[in-house]
Formats: structure tokens, C-alpha cells, sequence
């Protein structure tokens, strides 16, 4: 991406980087995950970010992973707040 040119090696960034966190489920396994599940029984879980199937800044699977992920470790409510590209 524009952030690393000149950089003389390909940096995972933005989209891509979330990817590979998910794949690899590091994602959930780190502190801000953590920090919420304790809650997820009692409490709405709300999801709010860029949503795309365009695949640059946002890929729709990754909400979709995290949804997953959530009520499989007991999530009752779950809402999704999107925001839009126009596309």
C-alpha cells in the first residue's frame, strides 16, 4: 500500500493484516478480545465498522468470523452497526 512504498518489502496492512489474524485465530486470543468476552453472557455485543465486499479496506467474511467466533463463546445479543463504500 501506499504507506509502505519505497519500504523494499511487502507489509501486510489494513484488510489483509486483519486476515491474517483471524486465519491464525490470534485475534481472539489477544487482550481486547479478552477484555469483552467476560461480558458476552449479560451484555449486547455491538460490532461497528466499514463493511465491503470490495476487499480493500473491509472484507465482509471478517464480520462474519467475528460474529462466529462471539456466539460460539456465548454471545446472546449481537448487533451490527455498518457503515457503507456506496458500492
Amino acid at each position: 500500500g501506499h504507506n509502505a512504498l519505497g519500504a523494499g518489502k511487502i507489509y501486510a496492512q489494513g484488510a489483509k493484516l486483519v486476515d491474517i489474524n483471524l486465519e491464525s485465530g490470534q485475534m481472539f486470543k489477544d487482550d481486547g478480545w479478552k477484555y469483552i468476552t467476560s461480558s458476552f453472557a449479560e451484555n449486547t455485543l455491538h460490532f461497528i465498522g466499514l463493511l465491503s465486499d470490495g476487499g480493500v479496506h473491509s472484507r465482509c467474511n471478517q464480520l462474519n468470523q467475528m460474529v462466529q467466533q462471539a456466539a460460539k463463546e456465548g454471545a446472546k445479543k449481537i448487533r451490527c452497526h455498518v457503515l457503507t463504500d456506496g458500492r
